[in-house]
């Protein structure tokens, strides 16, 4: 976090591990980012107990800030497959890195730096002893959410009340920007409370061809934009 006021404070929640099976949901390597008054990356929610689409998509890896390789969830991994490996903590930067290996082929790893108060950068790495046909990055963005759009150099600019977030692939991967928000689907809901739900906004960073085979890296930025900016 940033900051002793809590409105106006920068906080990210990063999650990699946990010690039980109760309540967990494949969210390993996802987090969460509150700036300037508002959530702008947000965790969908729980909807309740009921066994639905709603309650399992929204238990699943596809529904967190986090990412995945050739549409996978992964739902059955061993308590102890996920952790934080390092951390380090400045007044002006830190950084945490985790590691998710659901299952002997493919281990994940993330490290994010947070340059206070308003830069982010994420170092994705995934390897797999299977061929990675896709991989797909995810970002919930939260409900303040006003508008967004895509530019043409794999950068979404999402405006909030009294923030924009801007998202760049720092990589040049051949990327799909992806938009989901529940009206088509299920992919994109968000739990508004027990047993509702309302209709979100998640942005999908996927990308796909040859080129990528048993490793993918991927880098981003991302700049929070508001009135602390120089504080």
């Amino acid at each position: 976090k940033t900051g002793l006021e809590y409105e106006t404070s920068t906080y990210i929640n990063f999650i990699a591990g946990f010690p039980s099976r109760v309540h967990k949901h494949s969210d390993n390597l996802s987090f969460s980012l509150y700036a300037n008054k508002e959530n702008l990356l947000i965790d969908p929610g729980s909807w309740g107990y009921a066994k639905n689409d709603t309650v399992s998509y929204l238990k699943s890896t596809k529904a967190h800030n986090t990412f995945t390789i050739n549409g996978n969830n992964y739902s059955n991994f061993p308590l102890e497959s996920s952790k934080i490996i390092a951390t380090e903590l400045s007044s002006d930067c830190s950084m945490v890195e985790g590691v998710f290996k659901p299952n002997p082929f493919v281990e994940f790893y993330r490290k994010l730096i947070f340059i206070k108060p308003n830069y982010i950068i994420l170092d994705d790495h995934v390897y797999s002893s299977k061929k990675i046909n896709e991989t797909e990055q995810i970002f919930n963005l939260g409900l303040e959410l006003k508008d967004y759009r895509t530019l043409p150099d794999n950068t979404v600019i999402a405006n909030f009340e009294h923030n924009s977030l801007e998202i760049t692939q720092l990589i040049k991967h051949n990327y799909e920007v992806q938009n989901f928000s529940g009206r088509k689907g299920i992919r994109g809901v968000y739990a508004l409370k027990a047993e509702r739900s309302i209709n979100g906004n998640q942005i999908v960073f996927k990308a796909s061809n040859d080129s990528i085979k048993h490793h993918f890296h991927n880098r981003t930025l991302l700049k929070i934009h508001n009135n602390l900016e120089s504080t």
